[in-house]
C-alpha cells in the first residue's frame, strides 16, 4: 500500500520515547475534540492513513514536538532555539 503521510514513523517515535501507549495519546488527543481511534492512529503511524491539518496541530501539542519535526523539516523536536 502507497504511504500516505510524511509524519507516521515521528508520531510513533515520539508517543514511545515517552512510554504511550496509542490508547493514551487518542485519549489524550480527545480532549481537544480530535476523535481519532486506536486503529486510525495505528493507520496513521504506518503511513498508510492520511493526516488532517487540524491532527497534525494537536499531535504535535500532545506530543510536544513541534510541527516541522513531525514533517521532518528539522531534527530539532521542538520549536525553541
Amino acid at each position: 500500500m502507497k504511504k500516505r503521510n510524511l509524519i507516521g514513523s515521528r508520531v510513533m517515535q515520539s508517543r514511545r520515547a515517552q512510554g504511550m501507549t496509542r490508547k493514551e495519546l487518542c485519549r489524550e488527543l480527545r480532549t481537544f475534540g480530535i476523535n481519532l481511534n486506536v486503529f486510525s492512529l495505528f493507520l496513521l503511524e504506518y503511513r498508510k492513513r492520511l493526516v488532517f491539518d487540524v491532527e497534525l496541530f494537536f499531535l504535535a501539542k500532545v506530543l510536544n514536538v513541534s510541527m516541522d519535526w513531525l514533517l521532518g523539516r528539522t531534527e530539532k523536536t521542538s520549536s525553541a532555539p
